[in-house]
């Protein structure tokens, strides 16, 4: 920057761009596209008695795979993975360092074959925040968005993986705040077409984890998924949620909690349906885990699990429900500090459906494990009690079995001359 001025502020990413489309026969992997957004530039330096530039937001990623042969009758997959630029670089005392790419629906990946099973992946991460230097505030991470991005067409076994993960927060120095990771939502709805003999969905959300200033450590971001499959045939759907990992922290800090992952919808959001062919509807809610203390500090305490009345589904087959609860682990210290307490966990699902020919429903929970400083390993205490509740019917006479699990969270490990924690 010029003397007495403000340093400017770093340019923006380039966007980066990657398309794969082909309709040839002969490959296992016929289209796979990858892309990252450029870095954001740094920002200016302060001239005397001015301030220091932020740093530029990192570009998008944008990634597209599409396959299109539908006299094809041999396995077939195709991927596409697109992850958002890291934010520039800040430096000086109320410099602030440029936020990770935003990737909002960046990604896309379509298959279509004549017989021959398909596999459809897509991958979407938020860019990470900016670092942050000589006291300037790190930059957050990029919120992943995700909604349909995966779709498949086939007379054989269709699998659909959609994954969005948030950008890692930035990382700064002692006197700088550190940035909080970026959330990540994941959403789809697919219906059945071309008459596929299975369907098989998996949805991720995975929240960022949150930066650091090697001091004190920041909370991650929170994950959330939903979708809605349906089918003439087989359905298995699985949607996981796991909140934003805390960020470290070091001597005399305290390093970052764990995201909870708290779903309790109006109605369910994780819903499988067929015509006649057996469901398997299955979630697990994870809290994110405490962050780690590299010195004689105190750790992160592990995420809260809530999921309730989140899984549904119709069949006049066997109808399966799953959802479990876990709670985020507690974080690790060095010696002298203190480990972080397992997050709680609950899990609670009311279902009731005349349809099914046979209803198997499983609820559970598990607390975190307790975090340690090597020596000495704190309990689940509190935060690592699993709790569990099941309201089940049906009023047609047909098989149901109903199993409800609860378990505390594990004690956390001790060492040498020290004790390990008690299990809650």
């Amino acid at each position: 920057g010029a003397a007495g001025g403000n340093g400017g502020t770093g340019g923006a990413g380039g966007t980066a761009n990657a398309t794969a489309t082909t309709t040839a026969t002969g490959s296992s992997t016929p289209a796979d596209a990858t892309a990252t957004g450029g870095v954001g530039g740094d920002g200016g330096a302060a001239g005397a008695g001015g301030s220091p530039g932020a740093g530029g937001v990192g570009g998008i990623g944008a990634a597209s795979a599409t396959y299109n042969n539908p006299a094809e009758t041999n396995p077939v997959g195709v991927t596409a993975t697109a992850t958002g630029g890291a934010g520039g670089v800040s430096s000086g005392a109320g410099g602030i360092a440029g936020a990770g790419a935003v990737e909002l629906n960046q990604t896309s990946v379509s298959a279509t074959s004549g017989s021959g099973n398909v596999t459809v992946t897509a991958t979407q991460i938020g860019g990470a925040g900016g670092t942050g230097s000589s006291s300037a505030n790190a930059g957050q991470g990029g919120l992943s968005v995700l909604t349909t991005a995966v779709q498949g067409f086939t007379t054989g076994i269709i699998n659909l993986i959609q994954s969005a993960v948030g950008g890692g927060g930035g990382t700064t120095d002692t006197t700088g705040a550190p940035g909080v990771g970026g959330n990540a939502v994941s959403a789809i709805v697919q219906k059945a077409s071309g008459g596929a003999s299975q369907y098989n969905v998996t949805v991720d959300a995975t929240g960022g984890a949150g930066g650091t200033n090697g001091t004190f450590g920041i909370g991650g971001g929170t994950a959330d998924v939903s979708a809605t499959i349906g089918g003439t045939a087989i359905v298995n759907l699985t949607a996981n949620a796991t909140g934003g990992q805390g960020g470290d922290g070091g001597t005399g800090g305290l390093a970052g909690n764990g995201t909870d992952t708290l779903a309790s919808p109006l109605s369910p959001t994780v819903v499988g349906t067929s015509t006649s062919g057996d469901v398997t509807v299955s979630t697990t809610q994870t809290g994110g885990a405490g962050g780690t203390n590299t010195g004689a500090g105190t750790a992160g305490n592990g995420g809260i699990a809530l999921a309730q009345n989140i899984v549904a589904g119709d069949t006049s087959g066997t109808l399966n429900l799953i959802q479990n609860a876990i709670g985020g682990a507690g974080g690790i210290a060095g010696t002298g500090g203190n480990g972080g307490l397992g997050g709680t966990a609950t899990s609670n699902l009311a279902f009731s459906n005349n349809d099914p020919s046979l209803l198997n429903v499983t609820v559970s929970a598990t607390g975190g494990k307790g975090g340690t400083n090597g020596t000495f390993g704190i309990g689940g205490g509190i935060s690592g009690i699993a709790s569990v509740s099941a309201h089940i019917g049906n009023t047609n006479g047909n098989p149901l079995n109903v199993t409800a699990d609860a378990t505390g969270g594990q004690g956390g490990d001790g060492g040498t001359g020290g004790l390990a924690g008690n299990g809650t």
